[in-house]
């Protein structure tokens, strides 16, 4: 293979052995830079009625009330029967473990109940 210089673009005619590669070789390759194996990841689920932090990195999350007063998830407010969802995005992002509070007491003391699913 020639080598080129910085000005030079590679010739169409030779783009096909770029790599030196045969074709499974080159899916390895690819396959690696880009992590393409997959990733085993660990769904948890929870049914909470206190106050907490999770510890844990995490992929991608969602909290729905399930009781009958107002709860809250990282200072918000989430009335009864509402659920949010929040997605790092993209493989290997995640939300930073102790980031992510939640509270299933509302402003007058009562206990609600929260249930929190996530992917680490």
């Amino acid at each position: 293979m020639a080598k080129l210089n910085q000005n030079q673009v590679y010739p169409a005619a030779d783009q096909n052995d770029f790599f030196d590669l045969d074709k499974a070789n080159l899916w390895n390759v690819i396959k690696s830079i880009f992590n393409l194996n997959g990733l085993v990841k660990t769904p948890i689920m929870m049914r909470v009625s206190d106050v907490g932090v999770i510890n844990d990195n995490v992929n991608s999350i969602s909290v729905a009330n399930v009781g009958t007063v107002d709860g809250t998830f990282m200072g918000v407010v989430i009335k009864p029967n509402e659920v949010v969802n929040f997605n790092a995005g993209g493989l290997n992002n995640y939300f930073a473990g102790g980031t992510l509070v939640y509270e299933a007491i509302d402003g007058g003391g009562k206990p609600t109940e929260l249930l929190i699913t996530y992917i680490l």
